[in-house]
């Protein structure tokens, strides 16, 4: 396999500088990068509950699907990639070098289509249109109801437990210290906000995606109420991961995947060398929990956690998580007690009590019928009737 083998002097974003020469000459092995689509216009469900939108300003895109700034987003992180891991990665697409996954919504499959238009430019030997520089790449999708990778936290199993989170006392005690902005909103957008805390999340989304759009914002929406909404958002996904069975269900498939991707064990002849997966900020709201980082506590559109497989002399495995936030200065987010790189052995740790085991999926599985299941596998969620 070739690997890329970087100085940690050039790397090394924090460190304990005490302990550098124990991390001399470490070369990385494998890449996996978990983001966010790009910005987009709002949810058919978020103005359902925020009446006050006026829908006609989402054209030409449409509703819930990524806007240019989103599309450009996109592109510019698979270009950042091309970019970093140019003497990781092969020059043109390699089937057996890239496996990339997206969640089945609209917004995250235009994501990664633009991803990988950035990460795999076409070049000389490869263009087909002299008109249209641009090579088709393949990803991989699945029916949301059976998506345990990047959608656990919209299974049956799991929406509820996370009602008997938001019905309990603590969760309106958490919620007291919003009263004030929550009586604000009541008034402002019709929205009962004081009675169900989740709709904040609705009124969010929409003016959130508006900020992207420069569109016009109402006055009440000062940056001391935006900060609140976020503040709201946070506390949301804080519930998500408030036991450990919500935290397995909702992203410990994802973590496990993450982790067997690196085949530790040597059991695989994989010839991988990155995995791109695209997703919805829940996904590296809840990543980014369960592993105790808080600075990524709200992840932008666009944003990205990368993932890396780096091997000492010793054969010994580290790995390393950093955050893209739109620029070149990653974020190297902490594992444990480790600021940078994290021996292996300590990650398993961190991670192995939220996996999502097979008897645990079976169990989502279980709750669906035979026709259920196969209604999944055809069914158009825009045709009604």
């Amino acid at each position: 396999m070739n690997t890329l083998v970087w100085s940690f002097a050039t790397l090394a974003l924090s460190f304990d500088c005490g302990k550098a020469a124990s991390y001399d000459n470490l070369k990385m092995e494998l890449v996996q990068v978990l983001f966010r689509h790009g910005a987009r216009t709002p949810l058919a469900r978020s103005l359902d509950f925020y009446t006050g939108a006026n829908r006609s300003i989402y054209e030409p895109w449409g509703i819930g699907v990524l806007t240019n700034v989103g599309k450009q987003q996109a592109h510019n992180l698979g270009l950042f990639l091309r970019s970093r891991y140019r003497h990781h990665l092969s020059i043109d697409y390699k089937a057996e070098e890239l496996y990339a996954y997206s969640s089945v919504e609209d917004r995250t499959k235009t994501t990664m289509e633009l991803v990988l238009a950035g990460l795999y430019p076409p070049t000389a030997g490869t263009i087909w249109n002299s008109s249209l520089l641009w090579s088709p790449v393949p990803f991989q999708c699945i029916p949301k109801q059976l998506d345990v990778i990047l959608r656990g936290f919209q299974t049956p199993k799991f929406l509820r437990l996370l009602e008997l989170v938001r019905n309990s006392t603590e969760y309106r005690r958490r919620h007291e210290r919003f009263a004030e902005a929550l009586s604000l909103l009541d008034e402002k957008t019709g929205v009962k906000a004081t009675a169900n805390f989740s709709t904040l999340t609705y009124i969010f989304d929409v003016l959130y995606a508006n900020e992207y759009i420069d569109a016009a914002l109402p006055d009440w929406y000062t940056p001391k109420i935006r900060e609140t909404l976020l503040e709201v958002q946070r506390q949301e996904y804080d519930d998500y991961v408030r036991t450990q069975e919500m935290r397995a269900i909702g992203i410990g498939f994802l973590a496990r995947t993450l982790l067997e991707n690196m085949n530790l064990n040597e059991t695989k002849n994989n010839p991988r060398k990155i995995y791109l997966y695209s997703g919805h900020e829940s996904d590296l709201a809840l990543f980014t929990r369960v592993h105790g980082i808080r600075e990524f506590s709200y992840p932008h559109f666009g944003d990205a956690l990368i993932f890396e497989k780096w091997r000492d002399p010793k054969d010994e495995v580290y790995v390393r998580l950093l955050a893209w936030r739109g620029n070149e200065n990653l974020l190297t987010l902490k594992l444990g007690r480790h600021n940078n790189f994290c021996p292996i052995k300590d990650y398993l740790k961190i991670v192995t009590p939220f996996m999502l085991h097979d008897n645990g999926v079976d169990d989502i599985l279980k709750e669906y019928s035979l026709t259920q299941l196969k209604s999944f596998l055809y069914e158009d969620t825009v045709v009604t009737g």
